[in-house]
């Protein structure tokens, strides 16, 4: 397995600019009007991910802009991180990235998450607003 260096370098050195495929997908994704700062971030996001499906690496725009700037301190755990958007979520999810999303634990195959068996209901049957008490 390759360490997070040699990935971010491998992305770095990639030949976006004369991917064809990446381009022509770019065109699209760039279609809608922003600023500067909003186009800049909707291409490193189709970078990596473009990057991870063509490389097999799983690799976040979050993680590249991290390693490129170092002096950025990310949130220590005590801290409050903030929520994830839909989007985002949406993302991390069809990207294959859900090790990014918070508090999601991966189990192994065949468990579960108690080993205890269900309790039976000990709640009675609700009234229909028809029926008197």
């Amino acid at each position: 397995m390759e360490s997070s260096t040699d990935v971010l370098r491998q992305f770095h050195e990639y030949p976006f600019s004369t991917d064809n495929v990446f381009q022509e997908g770019l065109k699209s994704v760039l279609a809608a009007e922003g600023t500067a700062d909003e186009q800049e971030e909707i291409i490193g996001r189709a970078k990596a991910y473009y990057f991870s499906q063509i490389s097999g690496q799983e690799l976040s725009w979050e993680a590249i802009k991290a390693a490129s700037n170092p002096s950025s301190n990310p949130p220590s755990s005590s801290e409050e991180q903030r929520p994830l958007t839909l989007a985002e979520l949406t993302n991390l999810i069809q990207t294959g990235q859900t090790h990014l999303i918070p508090n999601n634990k991966l189990l192994p195959s065949g468990t579960s998450v108690s080993s205890e068996s269900p309790s039976p209901s000990s709640a009675g049957l609700r009234k229909k607003p028809w029926e008197t008490v």
